[in-house]
């Protein structure tokens, strides 16, 4: 357990908050496919898909850019991550594919927020308005992520 903590001391810490939120992301999208997945009597398989893409929102967008963000910021500010580094390459990854996932998820809650014009106009065009938005933060942040990551290996 201390050699484990004293390594992660020799990290950069713009590095362990990118990885921070790349294991928030993923935990929160493990538990949105237990609660998709769980017995619930009367769940329609809409609110089952819905619940299982619901990382495909804004705020999960916001949450992968910012991890983006620091890992772009750390290769500024920080003369730890000159080096190659095999932590911040999986990180950067992870990051790239997690926003690839988010911006699949908010098209997938999109076409079944298309679905949900029939139970009321208003609320089925505001949802497919507020996952329609995390279509373009998620694109961004896996170009951005994608770019980081090819600017490492070379």
């Amino acid at each position: 357990m201390k050699t484990g903590v004293s390594e992660l001391t020799h990290r950069s810490p713009w590095v362990l908050g990118a990885g921070a939120v790349l294991v928030a992301v993923v935990l929160t999208w493990l538990a949105s496919a237990l609660l998709a997945f769980r017995h619930a009597p009367g769940t329609t398989s809409q609110e089952r898909v819905m619940q299982f893409f619901s990382p495909g929102a804004l705020d999960w967008g916001v949450a992968v850019l910012f991890g983006v963000a620091l890992l772009a910021a750390g290769r500024r500010f920080d003369m730890r991550m000159a080096g190659p580094d095999a932590l911040r390459d999986a990180v950067s990854l992870g990051l790239c594919l997690m926003a690839l996932a988010i911006g699949v998820s908010a098209a997938i809650d999109v076409l079944v927020e298309l679905t949900n014009f029939g139970h009321g106009i208003d609320a089925a065009f505001s949802g497919l308005i507020a996952h329609a938005a995390a279509l373009p933060l998620a694109a961004v942040a896996a170009w951005w992520a994608e770019r980081l990551h090819t600017e490492a290996e070379s």
